[in-house]
C-alpha cells in the first residue's frame, strides 16, 4: 500500500512539474513586436506592440505613418493613425504568450490621410474605424511568427475632395464616408521578445 501511494505521489509530482514547464514556455514577461507586410509593401511604415495578460487574451496597439510627396507631379501619399485591439485566442493548444493559433478580436482606430495622384485628391483630418477581426498565427522560427488576418466593420468620417488648377488647390466638395465591409487585411511578421525574469532582454 505504501509503495502504491509513493508511486502515485511521484506521478502527481511529475504531472505538476510538466504542467509548470508547459506554462513556463511563455511567461507574462513577453512583448511581441509586429509589422504588417502589406502596409510595408504599400510604403506605409507601421509597427505593432502586443502583450498577453492571460492564457487566452492579448491586447495590441498598432500605429502607422507615411508622409510622402512629389510636389512637381502633385502626388501625395500621406497616412497616419493607429488602432487598439483586444484578442481572444481559440482552441485547446493555443498559447497567447507565444501568439500561435486562431484568434478573434474587436478593434477601434483613427487616422488621417491626404491622397493625390495627378491633380485630384482626397483629404481627411479625422476618420475612424471599428470592427471585428479574425486571424491565424503560425510559427516560422524560434522567435518569429506570421500572423494572417482580416477585419470587417465600419469606417466613418468626413473628407474633402480637391483639385489643382491654375497653380492653386481648389475645393470641390465635402463628403461623408459611410463604409461597411472589409476594413483591414493583415500579413504581419511578429517578433517575440522575452524579457528576463530579473530584468533585461532575453
Amino acid at each position: 500500500m505504501t509503495k502504491k501511494i509513493l508511486i502515485m505521489t511521484m506521478m502527481a509530482l511529475a504531472c505538476l512539474t510538466a504542467r509548470g514547464q508547459a506554462w513556463d514556455i511563455g511567461h507574462p514577461n513577453m512583448i511581441h513586436l509586429s509589422t504588417n507586410l502589406l502596409y510595408d509593401a504599400a510604403l506605409v511604415p507601421n509597427v505593432g506592440v502586443e502583450y498577453a495578460f492571460g492564457r487566452r487574451w492579448s491586447a495590441r496597439a498598432h500605429g502607422m505613418y507615411a508622409w510622402w510627396s512629389n510636389d512637381s507631379r502633385h502626388r501625395y501619399w500621406r497616412l497616419s493613425g493607429g488602432s487598439l485591439e483586444l484578442r481572444r485566442w481559440l482552441g485547446s493548444y493555443v498559447d497567447a504568450f507565444e501568439l500561435k493559433g486562431h484568434h478573434v478580436g474587436a478593434y477601434a482606430g483613427a487616422y488621417r490621410y491626404d491622397f493625390e495622384l495627378g491633380n485630384t485628391g482626397n483629404k481627411s483630418d479625422f476618420n475612424y474605424s471599428v470592427g471585428l477581426s479574425y486571424g491565424y498565427s503560425m510559427p516560422i522560427g524560434r522567435k518569429l511568427s506570421l500572423d494572417l488576418g482580416v477585419s470587417v466593420g465600419y469606417i466613418g468620417g468626413n473628407y474633402t475632395k480637391y483639385d489643382y488648377e491654375y497653380e492653386c488647390y481648389m475645393w470641390l466638395a465635402d463628403m461623408r464616408r459611410n463604409y461597411f465591409g472589409v476594413t483591414r487585411a493583415e500579413a504581419s511578421l511578429v517578433w517575440h521578445i522575452e524579457l528576463g525574469r530579473k530584468g533585461g532582454w532575453k
